[in-house]
């Protein structure tokens, strides 16, 4: 900004000074003001007006640092050792019956880092073949596509379409969420069994919502005595279930299942609103805990800790 316009910006050129001197002499009959060269005057014009123009900017509200506040950004960098490598090798897993299966190309270290299974399959003392197949033929293709879906996006790609859910949907879900859970305990995944759980009571707490005695039965067929997952259709059960659902609910209750949720039952006669509940629960009640078993808790076959008699749920 030159000299001339910052002075017809502000109205603090030589003018103005020698407009004040005037009033000056007219008020007092003599000159208040020092008589400067004109070198001096230019200085003294420079300086008034940066004053102003120093006052005037912090007086701006965008400008201010106190009011200056910047949009939210979305920030997606990270730190370089979390980069992933795209350059590891491709195994092929063999999903479904034959004739039905669909073959999926997964990147190795995704599954062999989450996965203990596919470690043992590919490298230890399962190995199959050198080619670096996997074969599953007891397992969903559906379930294991949403299974690569969160290995790979952290997502679970399970809910009905906008609108009102019918029953038919409700259903799908705990379908798809049970079988993950199997599956992810057949692969030794523990992270994704607790990841299920979690969508499960999720679901739960949003819709009121109970699996199906189909789903109760699958539960109770392929997981072992003491399973979380087993503790948690029970709880489940017990809180918010009703008759009619043990007879509507597609399937005949498993035996094991009625017996325990009998035992359930009369530990909590009355229901009490107090006590703890799956709709206010800590999810990671039913977690499955790490291989390191702290003292005193008790472990299945595979060195996993098991729900106690400790557990809230079964006081």
């Amino acid at each position: 900004m030159g000299q001339s316009d910052a002075t017809s910006t502000f109205g603090f050129g030589s003018g103005h000074l020698e407009s004040e001197a005037e009033r000056a002499r007219d008020r007092t009959g003599k000159d208040d003001l020092p008589h400067l060269s004109q070198d001096e005057n230019v200085v003294v014009n420079i300086n008034t007006c940066l004053v102003q123009l120093h006052l005037y900017l912090l007086a701006m509200p965008s400008l201010s640092p106190s009011r200056n506040k910047s949009p939210g950004v979305r920030d997606v960098r990270v730190a370089q050792s979390e980069a992933t490598n795209f350059l590891q090798s491709i195994i092929k897993v063999v999903v479904g019956l034959e004739g039905q299966s669909q073959t999926f190309f997964v990147h190795e270290r995704l599954v062999t880092d989450r996965a203990p299974f596919f470690e043992k399959a590919l490298h230890g003392q399962l190995k199959e073949s050198d080619d670096k197949i996997i074969e599953l033929p007891d397992d969903s293709p559906t379930v294991f596509f949403t299974y690569l879906q969160l290995l790979y996006t952290s997502k679970l790609p399970i809910k009905a379409k906008i609108g009102r859910p019918d029953d038919k949907n409700l259903r799908h879900e705990y379908d798809i969420l049970v079988e993950l859970y199997v599956l992810a305990e057949k692969l030794q995944d523990v992270d994704t069994r607790n990841i299920a759980i979690d969508a499960m009571i999720a679901k739960s707490r949003s819709e009121k919502s109970l699996p199906g005695m189909y789903n109760v039965q699958r539960i109770f067929d392929d997981t072992s005595e003491g399973s979380p997952l087993r503790q948690f259709v029970i709880d489940l059960y017990a809180e918010i279930g009703s008759e009619q659902q043990l007879h509507r609910n597609c399937g005949r209750p498993p035996s094991d299942f009625l017996y325990e949720l009998s035992r359930k039952l009369l530990k909590m006669p009355f229901r009490e609103v107090n006590h703890h509940t799956v709709d206010t629960c800590d999810s990671s009640v039913y977690h499955v805990k790490s291989p390191d078993v702290q003292d005193g808790e008790a472990s299945n076959d595979d060195g996993e800790t098991l729900v106690d008699e400790g557990s809230p749920f079964l006081r």
